[in-house]
């Protein structure tokens, strides 16, 4: 493939080194996604069960001649395509800014506030998958005038930090090498 086929692509002036770190960022990319689809899929299955229990949905599922097996195959994948979608919705939030800043884009207040909520969200979301204290939430809203220190679980800290924040660091980095920084 010669250089004239990338057109006005920035990515035909890329040098080898740059090659490699986009490459790099790509494979630690795609681990971040696996770790951070995980709190948001068990969002999903969770929000799927309550919509299968609804009595109307469950009675779908008696219809014979294979309708009502097709309506438990897609409401039993419901779950994953719920989860996926909020978190991918969460996720341009919060590359959002990160892209216009790097395209010299203004970024408007609403953007900016989309952007804190996105990681509000996310940070419920992982905090209830991945509880960084004894007991999860419960436990530390009892504590919480006096957090007993000992009880936080500091694996389980580092990863909810590593799930929340890795997507948005990863982009950033990437977006940092393809621009020649």
């Amino acid at each position: 493939m010669s250089a004239k086929s990338w057109g006005n692509s920035p990515v035909k002036n890329m040098s080898w080194q740059q090659w490699v770190g986009v490459s790099v960022c790509g494979c630690v990319l795609f681990s971040c996604l696996l770790l951070n689809w995980q709190p948001w899929l068990d969002l999903g299955s969770n929000l799927s069960e309550k919509i299968i229990r609804f009595p109307f949905l469950s009675f779908l599922f008696w219809i014979p001649l294979g309708i009502g097996g097709l309506f438990k195959l897609l409401l039993g994948n419901l779950g994953q395509v719920v989860g996926l979608s909020l978190w991918a919705l969460a996720q341009y939030f919060q590359v959002l800014p990160l892209w216009l800043l790097a395209n010299n884009k203004p970024v408007s207040e609403k953007i900016w506030w989309y952007y804190g909520f996105s990681y509000l969200g996310e940070v419920l979301v992982c905090f209830g998958y991945i509880p960084p204290y004894v007991g999860g939430v419960g436990s530390l809203l009892q504590d919480l005038p006096r957090p007993d220190w000992y009880l936080i679980d500091w694996p389980n800290a580092g990863m909810l930090l590593a799930t929340i924040g890795s997507f948005e660091a990863i982009v950033g980095v990437a977006i940092e090498i393809s621009k020649g920084k």
